[in-house]
């Protein structure tokens, strides 16, 4: 196994044969979508390369994954194929190189599996601190998922942009209709309506069937312990739009908040109750309540002790 690094000058030379091709795709407005039609030896060369590399083991080791990285150059090469550009052998190692330090780039900014991210740097490269800093975009930095999605769903060049954009004038939209005026102190839910309804029309319904579930929930006997917090009732509705499944979400959560509170882990927590209920509304998985209420713990404690 080859240890060899790229020079200085075949990383440059790497990085603008990259620049050439990603702006081909930028202005054609191609896909990268399809089936990847590289001869078998191309395959076998890119393999060797990155095998070859310890720039790419140090990055898989930080990225402390099991991933199929070569997917990511055979992506390039494939964009590559599809704009008739050759690679040059001599510079795959520059690219692969490069491939994945911009990967673990956008890992690191967007804080999703990386697996997600290998078509989305294909084609824009580190983009993603840049898609976060954006001040297009500032209004939506408190709820990052929204960038995650965008890159994941978007990968094309300059779509997570584009697709930032529709939700921003969705996001005007609904909050300037007189309809949903009711909601305006909730507008995460315009967000997410934004975000995930995006045929035309579909915002609004989704939002009119917000306000109906969330009428009924609230007028329903079971939830009546949670009337005092409204906001996880409307989660439920907006969250949980098919039949049924508000309620389902609402019932494990009082069951969870029962059973956390009578935890004699927790019974430090049990003069702050709201956060039962926290633990048991936003961490649905497996164990993951009881490590909130951990670190909770850790925190009361610390400050305590500080104190």
């Amino acid at each position: 196994m080859s240890d060899s690094e790229p020079s200085l000058s075949a990383l440059m030379a790497a990085a603008e044969l990259m620049r050439t091709v990603r702006q081909l795709q930028r202005v054609g407005g191609h896909s990268l979508g399809g089936r990847i039609r590289l001869k078998p030896e191309q395959t076998r060369a890119i393999a060797k390369a990155a095998n070859d590399s310890a720039t790419v083991r140090e990055i898989q080791r930080r990225l402390d994954i099991d991933l199929r990285i070569n997917s990511l150059y055979e992506r390039f090469e494939e964009m590559c194929r599809r704009r008739k550009m050759s690679v040059d052998s001599r510079l795959r190692s520059s690219i692969i190189v490069l491939l994945s330090q911009e990967l673990f780039t956008n890992q690191q900014a967007l804080k999703v599996h990386p697996e997600r991210l290998l078509a989305f740097t294909a084609v824009n490269g580190a983009n993603g601190p840049n898609l976060m800093s954006n001040d297009d975009f500032a209004e939506l930095r408190d709820t990052p998922g929204i960038f995650r999605h965008a890159a994941t769903n978007h990968p094309g060049p300059g779509k997570a942009e584009e697709f930032l954009r529709r939700v921003l004038r969705k996001l005007a939209e609904l909050t300037a209709n007189a309809e949903f005026s009711d909601l305006r102190d909730v507008p995460h839910v315009f967000r997410h309506s934004a975000q995930y309804y995006t045929g035309p029309d579909k915002a609004e319904q989704f939002l009119r069937g917000v306000r109906e579930r969330l009428a009924t929930l609230m007028i329903n006997d079971t939830f009546a312990e949670l009337r005092d917090t409204p906001g996880i009732l409307l989660q439920a509705a907006a969250h949980y739009p098919r039949p049924g499944q508000a309620e389902k979400f609402l019932r494990t959560v009082l069951k969870k908040t029962r059973t956390l509170k009578t935890n004699k882990e927790f019974a430090e927590l049990r003069d702050t109750p709201y956060v039962f209920r926290q633990a048991a509304q936003y961490y649905t998985k497996p164990g993951k309540a009881e490590k909130f209420l951990r670190n909770r713990l850790k925190k009361v404690c610390g400050g305590s002790a500080a104190s």
